[in-house]
């Protein structure tokens, strides 16, 4: 009972929350071709597992590919460091014949080899969540956030709640 209201409130908000995963999809489906008779396998492999934001994340794949009719083989490493899982998820994708891959990487120039790999055997390729140094173009897509308009917008808008009055504290949590 307990995994079914997790699931049902994760569902509630991958719902609020669904332009990303479905931006997404309906991106990678279009550069597949969406003519196709055959159902379009798509991999999403974000950069961990269990994490509420890679979660709602899943969800919102998983309405995505329903309403689309697409399948979608969803995968992470246990931690975010662990890049060598990630590399064996993207081989798998590569030998399995996938059509589609999207993909939070954790370590840019460690999957530079593995998402050339996937872009030779014209999988059709959308980095989310943070960039490699490889451009855009042909099968490769990115959507990424803009951090910058992000704090502007964060900071306009605590700005309008406070009407100019106030302190604001800034607290990060970094991890070592």
């Amino acid at each position: 009972m307990e995994g079914r209201l997790q699931r049902g409130i994760l569902r509630r908000q991958a719902s609020r929350s669904i332009a990303i995963p479905g931006v997404v999809l309906l991106t990678v489906l279009y550069a597949v071709g969406c003519g196709m008779h055959s159902q379009v396998r798509i991999a999403f492999i974000p950069q961990t597992e269990g994490t509420m934001t890679w979660e709602a994340a899943h969800v919102g794949a998983e309405i995505a590919a329903e309403r689309t009719g697409a399948y979608v083989y969803w995968n992470a490493p246990t931690r975010e460091d662990d890049v060598e899982a990630q590399i064996a998820l993207i081989d798998r994708v590569v030998n399995d014949g996938y059509q589609g891959l999207v993909l939070a990487p954790d370590q840019a120039l460690a999957l530079i080899s593995p998402v050339r790999r996937a872009l030779a055997h014209r999988i059709s390729t959308v980095i989310i969540a943070s960039p490699l140094p490889i451009p855009a173009g042909g099968d490769l897509s990115y959507i990424l956030n803009d951090d910058q308009e992000g704090g502007q917008m964060a900071a306009k808008r605590v700005g309008e709640l406070l009407r100019g009055h106030g302190t604001v504290a800034i607290l990060a949590w970094i991890r070592m």
